[in-house]
C-alpha cells in the first residue's frame, strides 16, 4: 500500500499508511526500519487534525526507542501519544496508546505505572465493548501483582 501511494503521488493517506507500516515492522522486530517509517509518517502529516497518525507514530516510535534503551525519550513520546488520544473520542487509539505506554513503562521498570496504564486501557475497551482488545489488556495485566482476571 505504501509503495502504491508513493507511485500515485498520493499524500493524504501516506502518513497513516507509513505509521501503520512502522507498527507492523516493530511487531516483526525490524526496529531500524520501523524508526524510518515513523519519520516518514511524521514528515508526511499534511494536517494537524490528523490525530490518528499523530498518536500512532509517537506510540510506535516510543516502543522502538524503549527497546533500544532510549527510555527517557520513549516514555515522553508514549505519554505524548496518550495525551493526544485522551483529547479525542477515538477509544481504540486511546487504548492502544495506553497499552504502548504500559510496555514502555515496563521497560523503564515502572511496574506500578505500567499496570495503571493497562487498567485504564482495559476500562476504555470494556466501556466501548471492544472484547478483543479488552482480552489483550487482561493478558498483559496477568503479569502484574495484585491483578485478578474478572469474569
Amino acid at each position: 500500500g505504501y509503495e502504491g501511494l508513493l507511485a500515485l503521488g498520493e499524500k493524504s493517506f501516506l502518513s497513516t499508511t507509513s505509521a501503520q507500516l512502522a507498527e507492523a515492522l516493530y511487531e516483526l522486530g525490524r526496529l531500524d526500519e520501523a524508526i524510518i517509517f515513523t519519520d516518514i509518517a511524521k514528515k508526511s502529516i499534511d494536517d494537524d487534525e490528523d490525530v490518528v497518525t499523530q498518536i500512532l507514530w509517537r506510540r510506535v516510535r516510543a516502543l522502538v526507542l524503549a527497546q533500544q534503551g532510549e527510555l527517557s525519550l520513549a516514555e515522553a513520546l508514549a505519554r505524548s501519544s496518550v495525551e493526544i488520544a485522551a483529547r479525542t473520542q477515538y477509544v481504540r487509539e486511546h487504548g492502544a496508546a495506553l497499552m504502548s505506554l504500559g510496555k514502555v513503562l515496563d521497560l523503564c521498570n515502572k511496574r506500578g505505572a505500567a499496570k495503571s496504564a493497562r487498567l485504564k486501557a482495559l476500562r476504555l475497551y470494556e466501556e466501548k465493548g471492544n472484547l478483543v482488545s479488552a482480552e489483550a489488556a487482561r493478558r498483559a495485566l496477568k503479569g502484574h501483582s495484585g491483578y485478578r482476571i474478572r469474569s
